[in-house]
């Protein structure tokens, strides 16, 4: 027994030789990726050299309901001075923050209320049991989280307990209760009402993020409670979404922009709508924000007889085309929908473009200008309702306006203008950049494979000669078979094109769920091996 208990000695100590052999930057560098509980438990306590390392990186504190508490509960007296800011969930509260406990350097508290509002109160030590109750009472009377009544905690214990009704009393209950600690604020999902109701109670805010804004049938409440809201306002940063439940209009977006127009700095709106959108409305909402540095905007809606045309001269007056303005894109999208969105987007969204290239109308400018991008888009969808062939005007508007990485391409119709001349002229100029070199997989599902020949096939992959994956699980066997057939005997009889299946890792040609024969898969299957050697055919 000796004997082991010494080998385990041995162990450990080697281990300890071996951390304490590595720098600080590195050990800093490593404990950035861990839960601050763990390398708490895990490194305090070693030797002097580490416990300054621990103390050191807890200045920002954070706790994952998910992780032990142990360390940090074990340790608390030795690190509380070094907390300046603490970072963790509700629900450990009581672990936490104990009544007689303090964290004399703590002015900073992120408090993540389940998964629907994360919230950032700027507190000092004699003020944090105040800024938690005031910050919990307001989301318990907007009813946009409730802590459990049933907790004997002093942290629960309110004289506030009704939520937030629409009635005449509802402005005098706000008129009492605000948080001034609250400075940044990202909540899931609100109402308009709730939304001005939260602008009202938290004066001091700077930071505000709404990820799904719901419309408010009646507005009534909400005239009386805005006027509550500070004259003099600090919010620099305002993020806005409403895409699951469209809004009537954008008019109480508007007067919320209107009250923080003296010091916003930073506006992003990303809005579905019942009712067109006015370029002439949104210029009068956005031209009073004098310090307003940067903004962009995504809007959609339905159109019945709305024409693009007339849209776009909405956005072209002398503010709209002011050098300091971004250009605005307008397009129409599938269903009869129209899209507004200024350049450069930074969303990723699941949006269908226009494939007539007539259709694509910039304010200012042409659409191959370096702000006219789409920077996060990976997944490029279109619509082609009346089978329009592709051109190269359009290839060039793609590998222009999408920027992401490993791009996922899909068009219904995917057959060009003149594919014969198409092909030698892609083979000729093949030492010339290529046009869609972040083009990643082409998803072939999007059209029946009968209408999908190889020499359009060809063309496509000569397009993108970094394209990994080929999705055509949609065709039948036959299209699927006369494709493969057809491919390898173009393949043969040209050499030239020999190289363009290189870069190809994987083609899926069957769904799992597909009822063919494990004989009729695997025949099929081995025509695409002959096809392309190196990749991983699914089926």
């Amino acid at each position: 027994m000796k004997i082991v208990v010494d080998k385990q000695q041995n162990v450990n100590q080697s281990f300890q030789s071996c951390l304490e052999s590595l720098p600080n930057e590195l050990l800093f560098m490593i404990i950035v990726h861990l839960n601050s509980s763990d390398y708490v438990q895990a490194f305090y306590g070693l030797n002097h050299r580490f416990n300054l390392i621990v103390t050191q990186s807890v200045h920002h504190f954070i706790i994952s309901k998910d992780h032990s508490t142990t360390g940090f509960d074990e340790n608390k007296s030795y690190i509380n001075n070094a907390i300046e800011k603490i970072c963790f969930d509700v629900e450990l509260l009581p672990q936490v923050f104990l009544p007689t406990y303090h964290y004399f350097n703590l002015h900073s508290i992120v408090l993540r209320c389940s998964e629907l509002v994360t919230v950032h109160l700027n507190v000092n030590c004699d003020s944090i049991k105040n800024a938690i109750r005031s910050c919990l009472d307001i989301f318990r009377i907007c009813n946009i989280f409730s802590a459990d009544s049933n907790n004997d905690n002093w942290f629960y214990n309110s004289h506030y307990c009704k939520e937030l009704e629409i009635d005449v009393q509802t402005a005098t209950i706000l008129n009492g209760l605000t948080c001034s600690a609250i400075v940044r604020l990202s909540i899931n999902s609100c109402s308009e009402q709730i939304l001005f109701s939260l602008c009202t109670c938290a004066p001091n805010l700077i930071y505000l993020k709404i990820k799904q804004l719901i419309s408010t049938d009646d507005n009534s409440n909400i005239n009386t409670v805005s006027t509550l809201i500070p004259q003099s306002s600090l919010l620099k940063q305002l993020y806005i979404t409403a895409t699951t439940h469209r809004l009537n209009n954008i008019h109480l977006v508007g007067r919320l922009i209107d009250y923080y127009r003296s010091s916003l700095e930073h506006l992003t709106l990303e809005i579905s709508l019942n009712n067109q959108i006015d370029g002439y409305h949104l210029q009068t909402i956005l031209e009073p924000c004098r310090y307003l540095q940067k903004f962009s905007f995504v809007f959609n809606y339905w159109h019945e007889e709305t024409e693009e045309i007339d849209v776009l001269h909405q956005f072209q007056s002398d503010w709209w085309l002011d050098s300091h303005r971004p250009p605005v894109l307008i397009f129409y999208g599938n269903h009869c929908e129209t899209m507004v969105v200024s350049m450069p987007c930074y969303l990723d969204d699941y949006t269908w473009f226009p494939i007539d290239p007539k259709d694509w109308l910039v304010n200012k400018g042409q659409l191959d200008s370096p702000d006219i991008h789409f920077r996060k888009q990976k997944c490029i969808r279109f619509t082609n309702s009346n089978r329009q062939l592709i051109t190269l005007d359009l290839v060039r508007i793609i590998g222009h306006v999408f920027q992401a990485p490993e791009q996922e391409l899909s068009i219904p119709h995917w057959g060009f203008v003149s594919p014969d001349i198409l092909i030698e002229h892609l083979l000729n100029t093949r030492s010339e950049d290529p046009m869609l070199p972040m083009i990643y997989s082409l998803d072939l599902n999007s059209c029946n494979l009968d209408l999908l020949n190889a020499k359009t096939l060809i063309i496509w992959l000569l397009l993108t000669p970094n394209v990994k994956v080929l999705n055509i699980c949609q065709g039948t066997p036959a299209n699927k078979i006369q494709l493969a057939n057809r491919l390898k005997l173009l393949l043969e009889e040209d050499k030239r094109l020999k190289f363009i299946t290189d870069s190809i890792e994987e083609v899926q040609v069957f769904y799992m769920f597909d009822s063919l024969s494990f004989a009729t898969k695997q025949h099929i299957c081995q025509m695409y091996s002959n096809v392309f050697r190196k990749p991983v055919i699914r089926r």
